[in-house]
């Protein structure tokens, strides 16, 4: 037996570095990883918008409700689509607030459904025209099955966490502090780290990817 260490990089995306395991032991890797199976379908108007971060101190990760009420204003202005809101069953009571605060003109456009099995979660996200997500579980998922995805980051660093895929962006908030994670634990002393992250740039992001 012959122990091999292998550097996980700070420098590179974590699938990288575990795709440096699989160098170590000379195991090619020569491409992304295969969507999955029940991939993404390309048909439908529905954008989902997943607002809730999981994990230590995530709420420092979330973007505020009057920009998600912004964007999808932009959106509709270039193309009549309906927006729904996902989340675990603990983010339940907050996308009902999130809709108990929309204006009168946008109420008839939102559905929530958050605290859907999560077959039920990759079901919408196979028919969905767009997924925006703060960075968490789903904004990895709907990549991985091909969405159109644009990921929201603050204090996590899209270069080592985020969306991987041709039809991703991600949008780095320019605040102090933004894009410092490394492994998940190297927060700043700073509290505010999404309001820096530019609407327009969102707006042209999720524009880009609609289009196709």
């Amino acid at each position: 037996m012959q122990d091999i260490a292998v550097v996980h990089r700070a420098d590179q995306h974590e699938l990288e570095n575990y795709r440096d395991l699989l160098r170590a032991l000379s195991i090619p890797v020569f491409s992304l990883p295969q969507q999955l199976r029940h991939g993404w379908e390309q048909n439908g108007n529905t954008i989902v918008f997943h607002m809730w971060p999981s994990g230590t101190q995530s709420h420092l990760k979330e973007w505020a409700v009057e920009k998600w009420i912004g964007l999808a204003n932009s959106l509709l202005a270039s193309g009549d689509y309906s927006f729904v809101l996902t989340g675990g069953r603990e983010d339940v009571a907050k996308c009902e607030t999130v809709l108990a605060a929309l204006p009168q003109s946008l109420r008839s456009k939102f559905t929530s459904r958050a605290g859907s099995s999560f077959a039920e979660t990759l079901r919408l996200l196979q028919q969905a025209a767009l997924l925006v997500s703060v960075n968490t579980g789903i904004m990895h998922i709907g990549a991985a099955m091909g969405v159109p995805t644009v990921g929201l980051h603050g204090p996590t660093n899209p270069r080592r966490w985020g969306p991987i895929g041709q039809r991703t962006r991600s949008i780095l908030s320019s605040n102090k502090g933004a894009g410092t994670l490394n492994l998940g634990f190297e927060y700043t002393a700073e509290t505010d780290y999404m309001s820096g992250i530019d609407d327009n740039e969102v707006v042209m992001a999720c524009r880009e990817l609609l289009k196709g």
